[in-house]
């Protein structure tokens, strides 16, 4: 799901400057202003109606504005049609972003806000207030209409709920249970991802493993989803059986068996780990007979010796009811798992701080070191009262005439955690979010080398 963040908070292109007719067709009567944090284009297009009789594309540095007329007239016995496009392409501005759009970020909560009602009055009504104050916030019309019919198709909620959407178009609807809990909307750049973030990094992808001295049942959890596939996993070698234990040829079965076991346990671990490049998991949670989940241990060390963190289960492979524990005992894992990445992050901020390290904290410098593509992990904390802004500023400025890519990254105005998050995730850097007040200002960043 992260591969889709790119796409919510914008890539980093170039542009040019000057206008370019591109479509064949009537121009349409524009009128453009630039100032230094936006590019506003207005058109003249009385009586045409946006999502339905315009199309707005950005392609190559380019924005493209198409629109097409059609007017019917009936008289005695008689119908008229007529037809006429409009068209108009224009060079964004130098250091424009296209994809830095406006977009209309919403988070529902499980809590209903009207317990007198059914689940879905209730849910109407909640959009309802939030659709009424995205448009206090000039969301368009046509994006607040998908929205609209996407919820509709999803009917009363059991669970929190993220979306993404924009241009008339919905590019994200995305259960994210246990999210926030009451309901949060915004309209525009960049979409506020922190709680989406905030829940993916609750539940990272995994590797459940239940195995015995014959093979296993390997199921991979991919990053946010709540159930993930089964595979079984066959060893080569049955399982060596003797009716009489003891006497002269015990050391003899005893070696064979062993033999046995390790090869079984090597193809589990193949297995295993194919699983864990699959969804690229950090965790493997392991459960069942003692011997084949040490054997299976032995095998995994390089990958335990690179960060692979293994986690022990309860219960074994055979019908004996634990499945049911287990599966209470996985969600414990997966948060802890997830709680000591971040402890593990914060102690790493700690120790690199000071004059010579490679820890910043604060809004200013934190925003400095993004802009000059620096920042290795972003810490950042959401409160949803946090109105801070952040716009181009002399460091951006300065990376932009280095040639620095990361210099597009805050082209646009807009909420200084959001910038943050969008700038972190363009240059390839992580972001862990951090309970409010976990470090100053609510923003931090682990940098690639010091400055």
């Amino acid at each position: 799901m992260t591969a889709l963040m790119p796409r919510l908070l914008g890539d980093l292109t170039g542009w040019f400057d000057t206008d370019f007719p591109v479509r064949a067709g009537h121009l349409i009567r524009v009128e453009d202003n630039l100032s230094d944090t936006e590019y506003v284009l207005r058109a003249e297009l009385p009586g045409l109606e946006p999502g339905k009789d315009i199309e707005v594309t950005v392609d190559d540095g380019i924005l493209n504005v198409f629109a097409e007329r059609r007017e019917e007239e009936h008289t005695k016995g008689r119908s008229e049609f007529r037809y006429g496009t409009l068209q108009r392409s224009v060079r964004l501005p130098a250091g424009a972003d296209a994809d830095h759009i406006n977009a209309i970020s919403v988070y529902l909560g499980l809590q209903p806000r009207y317990p007198t009602l059914d689940a879905s009055a209730d849910l109407d009504l909640r959009w309802r207030t939030l659709a009424a104050r995205l448009a206090t916030e000039h969301a368009d019309a046509a994006t607040l209409a998908a929205v609209t019919d996407r919820l509709a198709a999803i009917g009363p909620i059991p669970q929190e709920l993220a979306v993404f959407a924009r241009h008339g178009d919905v590019l994200l609807a995305q259960p994210i249970p246990g999210g926030p809990r009451f309901d949060r909307a915004h309209f525009g750049a960049p979409a506020s991802v922190i709680p989406l973030l905030g829940w993916l990094q609750q539940h990272p992808s995994h590797v459940v493993v239940v195995t015995d001295r014959t093979g296993a049942d390997i199921t991979t959890v991919p990053e946010g989803a709540g159930s993930g596939s089964t595979s079984a996993v066959a060893g080569p070698d049955d399982e060596i059986e003797r009716n009489a234990p003891g006497g002269w040829a015990q050391p003899r079965y005893q070696r064979r068996a062993e033999d046995s076991w390790r090869h079984n346990a090597a193809a589990v671990a193949a297995a295993t780990v194919h699983a864990v490049h699959e969804v690229d998991a950090g965790l493997v949670l392991v459960a069942g007979d003692v011997r084949a989940v040490q054997l299976l241990r032995h095998q995994l060390a390089p990958l335990i010796r690179h960060g692979l963190a293994i986690r022990q289960l309860p219960g074994g492979r055979a019908p004996d009811g634990s499945a049911t524990g287990r599966a209470a005992a996985i969600v414990t894992a997966v948060r802890e798992h997830a709680g000591h990445q971040t402890a593990a992050l914060l102690s790493a901020l700690d120790r690199h701080g000071g004059p010579h390290g490679t820890a910043s904290y604060g809004a200013k410098a934190t925003m400095t070191a993004l802009a000059a593509g620096r920042v290795r992990t972003l810490f950042v904390a959401d409160r949803p009262e946090d109105r801070r802004t952040w716009s181009p500023g002399a460091q951006v400025r300065e990376a932009a005439q280095l040639g620095h890519p990361a210099a597009g990254t805050q082209s646009t105005r807009g909420r200084l955690v959001d910038v943050a998050v969008r700038a972190a995730l363009l240059t390839g850097a992580q972001v862990r979010v951090v309970e409010p007040g976990t470090v100053p200002e609510d923003i931090a960043a682990l940098r690639r080398f010091p400055a």
